[in-house]
């Protein structure tokens, strides 16, 4: 063993680094590899896409399904920014409807998720307290709007 400036004994040597890095490197390509051309042929696609993020929410939110269209909360707003209108409108068209059939999918944490911009009634405050009495509790104005929504889901 080698002895640094201090006294102390090395266990690797300074040009033994390079070496490591690099089987190190080997040894994460020919894994990538083996995970490549072990997995099945029609889900390889799934580990790579020429999409972006707007792209892929956009698909989502036209896919046609409910359920589906929701997911599109899940990523950070500026995906869905030039879609705001069409949520909204969306939105206010099943939004009464949902609250009548109450679909399992339609989760607390799922509408914490909507902006309270984008609910019906969200920009207008009237509207929102015709919601529930917890409107008129919330700290914030989107802390106000789940509140609201949450009175309406018990």
């Amino acid at each position: 063993m080698e002895e640094d400036g201090g006294g102390m004994e090395r266990v690797v040597k300074e040009e033994d680094y390079m070496t490591i890095a690099m089987m190190l490197l080997l040894l994460w390509f020919v894994a990538l590899l083996g995970l490549m051309f072990c997995s099945e042929k029609e889900l390889r696609s799934t580990f790579y896409s020429t999409r972006t993020g707007r792209q892929y929410n956009e698909a989502l939110f036209r896919s046609g399904e409910d359920e589906i269209k929701m997911q599109v909360f899940d990523t950070h707003s500026s995906y869905n920014r030039h879609l705001e209108d069409e949520i909204k409108e969306w939105l206010g068209e099943k939004w009464s409807g949902w609250h009548e059939t109450r679909p399992g999918w339609l989760s607390k944490e799922l509408i914490e998720g909507i902006p309270g911009r984008l609910l019906p009634g969200g920009e207008d405050e009237g509207a929102l307290e015709e919601i529930g009495e917890n409107f008129k509790t919330g700290t914030s104005r989107r802390g106000s709007v789940i509140g609201a929504i949450g009175m309406v889901l018990k």
